[in-house]
């Protein structure tokens, strides 16, 4: 898991440089998030299925963030937003391949059918020289940006890896946008990885077995 070489952050740094903009930049942040029962790659790749059965049985909800998290958010749903403008504006991705929502059926248990659920930052981005790539992007704090954890990276390389079986792509690419001056960028391919998407595929299987029978995975 280490940074494979720059490919697309140095092509929005050019379009930067130029300096021939649109007028405005328009940047949504959602401040709701209604709640589900399906299966997340953003949250649910390495939960243990206790706490998975409780929060799709709605036993369990997240509490209120305080106000440092909540600024944390916003900065990266900001970030977000102007990189995927900058990519529409540069003839990089389409406007419906921007925050692509994802809901595939994983499983059907007695007659019950389970979904996972999530959001692409960026589908089909054409990379020149490159071809068509998934793109996630990651706003990061200047120390984790330089010396990146083995296990945000695990995490992040999991979830890339269920919106790339979903997409059915094998072409995935993190952009690390550091949030420091100067906002650097920093890139990882990820690869395919069956043995992680076996793992987390297995795991919320047995949570939706447990939720079918209407037993706990404790009780089971």
């Amino acid at each position: 898991m280490v940074n494979q070489g720059q490919i697309l952050g140095p092509i929005i740094d050019q379009y930067l440089s130029r300096g021939k903009f649109p007028p405005t930049w328009e940047l949504t942040i959602e401040n709701e998030k209604e709640w589900d029962p399906h299966f997340h790659p953003s949250s649910d790749t390495f939960t243990d299925v206790e706490t998975l059965y409780l929060e799709k049985t709605g036993q369990l909800r997240s509490r209120p963030i305080g106000a440092s998290t909540r600024k944390a958010f916003d900065v990266g749903h900001m970030w977000h937003r102007y990189i995927q403008n900058i990519l529409i504006e540069m003839g990089l991705v389409t406007e419906e391949n921007v925050e692509r929502p994802l809901q595939p059926a994983l499983f059907e248990i007695k007659g019950k059918t389970f979904f996972g659920r999530g959001t692409a930052d960026l589908v089909d981005v054409m990379i020149p020289g490159h071809g068509q790539w998934l793109v996630d992007i990651k706003t990061m704090r200047k120390d984790s940006f330089q010396i990146p954890d083995e296990q945000m990276l695990k995490k992040y390389f999991a979830q890339v890896n269920l919106y790339g079986d979903w997409l059915k792509t094998d072409k995935m690419l993190i952009l690390g946008v550091c949030k420091d001056s100067p906002h650097d960028f920093r890139e990882w391919i990820v690869p395919r990885d069956e043995s992680t998407l076996n793992e987390i595929y297995d795991r919320w299987c047995y949570v939706s077995e447990c939720i079918a029978k209407e037993t706990s995975p404790i009780e089971s």
